[in-house]
C-alpha cells in the first residue's frame, strides 16, 4: 500500500473524475450529479470516505475494499454501490434507489436507508441497527446476517438463501418467498401472504400476524412462535410447528405435525390427510 492521498472540503461534478483511485481519504466533500456527472469512483480501491454528500449516479462501481462512514447519500445517486466488494458502511442516510447490487462482502451498521430495490444479487452481508423502507428488499441475495434491523415494504427478502435474521421487525406482504435455508429468530413479523414456496425455513419465538402465512411451503420448522390475524395458514406445506396462543384457521396442510393450543377452524379435504394437527382438547 502506497501514501494515502486525501482529499478534503472539495466538490467534484465530472464524469469519473476520480476513477481509479486507489489509497485515498476523500473527507466532507461533495460528489455532484446536477451536470450530468457519473461514476466519479469507478474501479477505485482501498477508500476511505467520511462525512460525505453523494448526489451523483454510481459513484462507485466496480470498486474494492471501501469504509464509508457519516455519508448522505441524496436522490440523485441512485445505482451508487455495483459490482464492487469489501464494503464496510456505517451511519449512513441513504434516499435513493437500486443502491447496492451484485456486491459481495458488506457490512452495514447503524445505516437509515429508504430505497426500492436495494441490495439485489448480492452475498456475504451483515446487517446491523438499520432501518430500511422500500419495496423488493435484498433480492435474490445470499449468505447474509440481519440483526436488530427494522425493513418496511412489499416483497422484502425473496428467493434469498442462507440468511439469519435475529430481533428484526419486517413489514411488508409476500416477503420470503421462495426463500431457502432461513433461521428467524426473535422477530416481529406483520404483511399478508408470508413465505409462500419457501424451503427450510426455521422460525423460533416470532411473533406473526397477517393474511394467509406460509403457504406451498418445504420443510417449514417454527416452534415458541404465535401468529395471529391468520385467515387461511399452511395451505399445501409441509409443516412441524409447535405453537403458542390461538390460530383462526388451519387449511389442507400438505405434511408433518402442528401443535398448538386452540384453532377456530381446521379445514381437511384429503381422506387421508399426512399432516396431523394437535389441540389441547382435538386432534385431526
Amino acid at each position: 500500500m502506497g501514501k494515502m492521498e486525501i482529499y478534503e472540503n472539495e466538490s467534484f461534478s465530472g464524469n469519473r473524475c476520480l476513477a481509479d483511485k486507489k489509497d485515498v481519504t476523500i473527507r466532507n466533500c461533495t460528489f455532484d450529479g446536477s451536470s450530468g456527472g457519473e461514476n466519479a469512483l469507478l474501479r477505485s480501491s482501498r477508500l476511505v470516505v467520511e462525512n460525505v454528500l453523494i448526489d451523483q449516479k454510481g459513484v462507485f462501481w466496480n470498486s474494492s475494499k471501501l469504509k464509508i462512514t457519516t455519508a448522505e447519500f441524496a436522490k440523485r445517486a441512485e445505482m451508487a454501490l455495483w459490482y464492487s466488494d469489501h464494503l464496510n458502511v456505517s451511519d449512513a442516510s441513504i434516499d435513493c434507489d437500486k443502491v447496492l447490487r451484485e456486491c459481495s462482502h458488506i457490512d452495514l451498521n447503524k445505516c437509515g436507508i429508504v430505497s426500492n430495490e436495494f441490495g439485489w444479487f448480492n452475498s456475504f452481508i451483515n446487517v446491523m441497527n438499520t432501518k430500511v423502507e422500500g419495496d423488493y428488499f435484498m433480492l435474490k441475495s445470499e449468505n447474509m446476517a440481519f440483526r436488530n434491523t427494522s425493513a418496511t415494504g412489499s416483497s422484502a427478502y425473496q428467493y434469498v438463501k442462507n440468511a439469519t435474521f435475529e430481533n428484526c421487525k419486517i413489514i411488508g406482504d409476500n416477503m420470503f418467498w421462495h426463500a431457502e435455508n432461513v433461521l428467524i429468530k426473535d422477530c416481529e413479523i406483520k404483511g399478508d401472504s408470508i413465505g409462500w414456496f419457501s424451503d427450510r425455513i426455521l422460525m423460533i419465538n416470532c411473533r406473526i400476524s397477517g393474511r394467509n402465512p406460509f403457504c406451498n411451503c418445504k420443510n417449514l420448522q417454527m416452534s415458541g412462535c404465535t401468529i395471529v390475524g391468520t385467515g387461511i395458514a399452511f395451505e399445501n406445506s409441509e409443516v412441524e410447528a409447535d405453537l403458542e396462543g390461538s390460530l383462526e384457521s388451519i387449511v389442507n396442510p400438505a405434511a408433518g405435525v402442528i401443535k398448538v393450543p386452540e384453532v377456530k377452524e381446521v379445514v381437511m379435504d384429503s381422506k387421508n390427510p399426512r399432516c396431523r394437527i394437535q389441540t389441547l382438547t382435538e386432534n385431526y
